[in-house]
């Protein structure tokens, strides 16, 4: 992922043919190409590169005593920092105009952990799920693999020059090699975040790349094409075949990283590898790995369909800042010249490190200014926390994302009003959590014993995908029970049901079952349709309208996503046609030919629908109760 690598005064063609495949894989990825769901192992590739290239960097050097540990880490920082500051600087200087405060202060605060070289951890931290659709918003997401990288360079050389004066180098990396590996197919099941995110369950890549120079040369010429041939057709396999559903990185990690390794260690030079675009692309990689993330992230940020003409638009910007990233700045790791004399490259890189950290620094210090944005938008955050304190107290229990069954209380189940009153039972996810809360707000449900269960990622029907909470059967199996203990006179069933499409769950036909096994039971069924959404983010959208209207917000917007959205709100209310369930429409409630609500009315004040992408604002919420359930609904 850093430019040109080169050996005895020449460029090895195939680890440069690697970069480019690696980087086009992740690009179209992340672009939403079609047949490139696995495209994410690219990052796996980079890793098995950067352990075979370091290792013969710094082993080489060792053998012939001209290793300074202090000069291979400022090579290594000469290619890695330049173009990632001119990027965070960017983003940083840019967000000033088009984030909100709440997106703002977060990404200067993640340009601080990306300059410091922890950005992985500190995503680890906060327990973020790299494929979430909620990682749509997080314009530094990628810098992670970079923060990963650094720490290898910082820890790799020492582990090398202890095993090179034992004498032990493959042993150790054996050894080293085998217990990260063992580690990532332990925790990956369990704690994917760390698995994914942490060097300790990804330094078995690099170490790979590393054993193949040790026995990578040691291949029998004859071997050298069908070994190079197996290991794109498991590149490749696992670039088509892979999706974000499977629990990564794992075992299931050794296909894209051996067959890295395989086509090292066969050193062939096939037409392809050789072409001008392949080695351009293997050129620019590691700034077009930059920069298409921020570039495709903006353009959510402005509601940019994710069609084939938009990804192939996107493709080519990204090329062109890549390109252009890769010849003003990469390749000038040394300094720049000016009219006058040299500024040398320490100079340039310590310049714009403090640059950089000092703006991100008066951002987080500064809160992201919010004086740049009207109140309705500058406010979301504080409500948004103080709403989720509310899901705390709240009798519909909400679990969070590591919490199994055990969590769910006896207060989940208490009837108030000494059991006078309909039990109605809210069941779902996070987004039924906020419905709940909208019934408590709402103005005559006050003789209403609400209760009920909900977990993030988690939905309401029968056999429901545990990929987004790995708790989720048990969860649902000991709400079931409960069900059947309490007897509630009406359950509501409620959930990011445009997320199951992401599994390839088909969420209609098993909400319809699900009815059925709730009715024959004797309990009313209301069903809520999917939520309106908004990418990134309801506030991010409207910050851009307002800049653009002169600070005035909107009534209706549309969105991109809201057209799947439609479309699965009406396969709902057809798989449950004929059946004695309330289905309550929220595209129909909220949206009309105009757009959709960005605000609903409050004591004579306007509110926000969501706070994020789809989550309901308790007004928003109690408008949908006060407006959707009459007095036989819930009673």
């Amino acid at each position: 992922m850093k430019g040109v690598f080169v050996t005895s005064g020449r460029v090895r063609i195939d680890i440069q043919a690697l970069r480019a495949i690696a980087v086009a894989a992740v690009v179209l990825f992340h672009f939403r190409v079609p047949g490139f769901r696995g495209g994410y192992v690219g990052v796996d590739m980079f890793f098995v590169i950067s352990g075979f290239l370091m290792t013969s960097i710094i082993a080489g050097k060792l053998a012939a005593g001209a290793f300074r540990y202090s000069d291979f880490l400022r090579s290594r920082a000469a290619r890695i920092y330049p173009p990632m500051l001119a990027l965070l600087l960017t983003v940083i200087v840019l967000g000033y105009f088009f984030l909100s405060p709440a997106d703002y202060n977060a990404v200067a605060k993640r340009a601080l952990f990306a300059v410091a070289s922890v950005a992985n951890i500190r995503f680890y931290t906060e327990s973020l799920d790299y494929f979430a659709p909620a990682q749509q918003a997080n314009w530094l997401l990628h810098l992670w693999s970079l923060s990963v990288e650094v720490q290898f360079y910082v820890l790799y050389p020492l582990l090398l020059i202890a095993a090179c004066r034992l004498k032990r180098l493959a042993l150790l990396l054996l050894l080293l090699g085998a217990a990260s590996l063992a580690a990532s197919v332990a925790v990956t099941p369990h704690h994917q975040s760390a698995a994914f995110f942490l060097l300790p369950a990804r330094i078995w890549e690099f170490v790979l790349g590393g054993l193949v120079w040790i026995y990578g040369r040691h291949l029998p010429p004859r071997w050298g094409k069908p070994a190079a041939v197996a290991g794109l057709a498991l590149i490749f396999l696992s670039i088509m075949t892979f999706r974000e559903a499977i629990a990564f990185p794992g075992w299931i990690a050794l296909l894209p990283a051996a067959g890295t390794a395989l086509v090292i260690a066969a050193r062939q030079q096939f037409r392809l590898f050789d072409s001008p675009l392949t080695q351009w692309l293997g050129a620019i990689s590691y700034s077009l790995y930059l920069w298409h993330w921020p570039v495709w992230i903006a353009a959510q940020h402005y509601g940019l369909p994710p069609a084939p003409l938009t990804a192939g638009l996107l493709i080519l910007v990204s090329a062109g800042l890549g390109a252009a990233s890769y010849h003003l700045i990469e390749r000038r790791p040394l300094g720049f010249r000016l009219p006058a004399r040299r500024i040398p490259g320490f100079a340039v890189n310590g310049g714009a490190f403090a640059l950089v950290a000092c703006s991100a620094f008066t951002v987080t210090a500064n809160q992201g200014f919010p004086g740049r944005v009207p109140e309705m938008i500058r406010d979301v955050v504080p409500h948004f926390v103080a709403d989720r304190e509310r899901l705390t107290g709240s009798r519909v229990c909400f679990l969070k994302l590591d919490e199994g069954p055990s969590a769910f209380t006896d207060r989940c189940f208490e009837r108030r009003h000494g059991g006078a009153g309909p039990t109605v039972f809210v069941w779902g996810d996070s987004y039924a959590a906020h419905i709940g809360l909208g019934i408590d707000a709402a103005p005559g449900f006050d003789d209403i014993n609400l209760i009920g269960t909900t977990s993030p990622g988690c939905f309401p029907v029968l056999d429901a995908p545990a990929k987004f909470n790995r708790h989720c059967t048990e969860n649902n199996a000991r709400t079931l029970a409960e069900i059947d203990r309490v007897k509630p006179d009406t359950i509501i069933l409620g959930g990011r049901w445009l997320y199951a499409a992401t599994d390839g769950f088909d969420i209609a036909p098993a909400l319809a079952r699900t009815a059925d096994f709730l009715l024959a039971k004797g309990i009313k069924v209301v069903v809520i349709g999917p939520n309106p959404e908004w990418l990134p983010t309801l506030s991010a959208r409207l910050l851009q309208e307002s800049f653009a209207r002169g600070g005035v917000i909107p009534d209706r917007m549309t969105d991109a996503s809201q057209k799947d959205g439609w479309a699965l709100d009406r396969r709902i209310a057809e798989a449950l046609t004929g059946r004695a369930v309330k289905y309550v429409s929220l595209y129909k409630l909220l949206c009309s030919a105009e757009g959709c609500r960005t605000t609903v009315p409050r004591e004579g004040e306007r509110e926000l629908t969501v706070y994020d992408y789809g989550h309901l604002t308790i007004p928003a919420a109690a408008f949908i109760a006060a407006a959707s359930f009459g007095e036989a609904d819930l009673r």
